[in-house]
């Protein structure tokens, strides 16, 4: 039963086909009878770049609306008496039906009159030609979104030109009067809006997706939820989302279970002395370099599954190996040799492993590695006292592991020295050994380490590991990681950066840092 446990603890299970928020909220839309989706959030938000990815996805006729008020609406009042809303609209039908030669009459398609005649409120003709248009042609949605230079650039690339645009302007007490009108048409509606512009809104609307900014462990997110859904409830209602490169992405919550794929080892692309590359052109750009001589303590949540920080540091240790460099790996008393070793030779020949790779584990030997059991360290109880290499800052600790050490300082070596290591598992290593990791040894003995060329530590463990405030002050390189919306997202303290949720793309299974903030 053991055996069994620990094989699905070591199990790589990549990402199913997830839920997918602009397809649920297209295929909302794309429904045989009429729906209304509001977008609201604040400026800059990404309003627009969620109603543009929407587009191309909802089948039917379209018409787009841009607006601009001459009055700042406020929430719960009366429309200002001589406030306006002036219209940019780009039609798509038009030209087509200008060829036929046909132009539908509103009158006969919408059931709107002329408002002195008490039938209701008049619809502007520019509007009411287009929406007949529209109909005519099928089940089509109207967008509508502010009036800038952007949104304008979007409808004119809508349009095949000029003479399919047309601005006009309607009082604003007129347009709200005409509001329920415009909802009883048989047209699908989109509509992005600020808060105090969807007030009116909100209670008419089928679904409304909002977005918004929320602060977790000090850092800024953005969140998008969708607040309100009629008759097609969605497996899930908040994501995290980017905005990079002017695109809408979301990130749904990772499944159950889920095992993130270790990917193999970025090229260093210009390799820099006094430093080693850490496998990932992603993590580079977000935090650097690992500096010889240095710490690197990347930290979690007690949410936060730890194959998530193996996935961090593999691409790492894949360079090292392949570098003619040195690695030590210290993992976690739940993980087996063997999935360290079965990991690592996807990229790495198991002659490379047997003559550059050391691991200790509590777990002790993993017959399953054959001829690879040599890399497999013993753990042997060690006495601190009685050796040259003492640590000046706390007499009679030396460096525990001296296994470890002497592989680290005289092993064949051309290339960088790179000590991996989980803090659960070196408590448990330790304990072994019959070494205490408290606030006096554990920086004396990693001080000893840090000294030796070409080296660098990376530990990583849980935030509530009894071990990591004895390791946060030496580190130079201080991450953090979070699970957000289900999402693990990952931090800089020292170096400060922004959030960063990781993604992983098939087929390579190499992770990717995108700016959620």
């Amino acid at each position: 039963m053991v055996g069994s446990a620990r094989e699905r603890l070591d199990r790589e299970v990549p990402p199913p086909a997830t839920f997918d928020l602009i397809d649920y909220l297209a295929s909302f839309l794309g429904t045989p009878e009429p729906a209304f989706v509001l977008i609201t959030g604040g400026v800059g938000s990404g309003k627009s770049t969620l109603l543009r990815a929407l587009v191309p996805r909802v089948p039917g006729p379209r018409l787009f609306l841009g607006f601009q008020s001459s009055a700042a609406p406020v929430a719960n009042s009366a429309p200002d008496a001589g406030a306006t809303v002036t219209f940019l609209m780009a039609d798509p039908q038009l030209a087509a039906d200008r060829s036929a030669g046909a132009l539908p009459d509103a009158s006969t398609l919408l059931a709107f009159g002329p408002e002195e005649k008490g039938e209701g409120p008049a619809m502007p003709p520019p509007l009411g030609a287009a929406l007949a248009r529209m109909i005519a042609t099928g089940l089509g949605t109207v967008y509508s979104d502010s009036w800038d230079r952007q949104s304008e650039a979007f409808f004119r690339s809508q349009v095949s030109g000029p003479a399919d645009l047309e601005s006009f302007t309607v009082p604003l007490r007129a347009l709200v009067a005409l509001q329920p009108a415009i909802l009883s048409t048989r047209a699908r509606l989109a509509v992005c809006a600020v808060p105090a512009e969807a007030a009116g809104l909100l209670s008419i609307a089928d679904a409304v997706v909002d977005l918004r900014r929320e602060e977790v462990a000090g850092r800024s997110f953005r969140v998008v939820r969708l607040e309100k859904v009629r008759g097609f409830p969605p497996p899930m209602r908040e994501f995290l989302y980017s905005l990079v490169g002017g695109r809408f992405a979301f990130f749904p919550p990772l499944p159950a279970g889920f095992r993130p794929p270790h990917g193999d080892a970025d090229p260093d692309p210009a390799p820099e002395p006094g430093s080693i590359w850490p496998g990932s052109r992603a993590f580079a750009d977000a935090f650097g370099r690992l500096r010889h001589g240095g710490l690197t303590l990347l930290t979690f949540s007690p949410d936060c599954p730890d194959t998530v920080p193996r996935a961090l540091v593999a691409p790492a240790a894949v360079h090292a190996l392949r570098s003619g460099g040195r690695v030590v790996w210290v993992p976690a008393p739940s993980v087996r040799p063997g999935r360290i070793v079965r990991l690592l030779a996807k990229y790495v020949p198991s002659d490379w492993l047997r003559e550059r790779l050391r691991i200790l584990s509590s777990s002790g030997d993993d017959p399953t590695l054959g001829e690879l059991r040599t890399v497999i360290l013993p753990l042997i109880r060690e006495m601190s006292a009685g050796n040259d290499l003492r640590a000046a800052s706390a007499p009679g600790v030396g460096p525990f592991f001296q296994g470890v050490y002497h592989f680290l300082r005289e092993g064949p070596s051309t290339g960088p020295v790179l000590h991996l290591v989980s803090v659960e598992g070196l408590r448990a290593a330790a304990h072994t050994a019959g070494f205490s990791p408290d606030a006096t040894t554990l920086p004396a003995v990693v001080a000893l380490y840090t000294r030796l060329p070409g080296y660098h530590l990376w530990a990583y463990g849980a935030r509530a590991d009894v071990a990591v405030p004895h390791l946060r002050p030496a580190a130079d390189t201080l991450l953090e990681l979070e699970v957000v919306h289900g999402r693990p997202v990952v931090f800089g303290v020292r170096p400060e950066t922004p959030p960063l949720v990781l993604e992983w793309g098939p087929p390579e299974g190499r992770y990717s840092l995108i700016p959620v903030e």
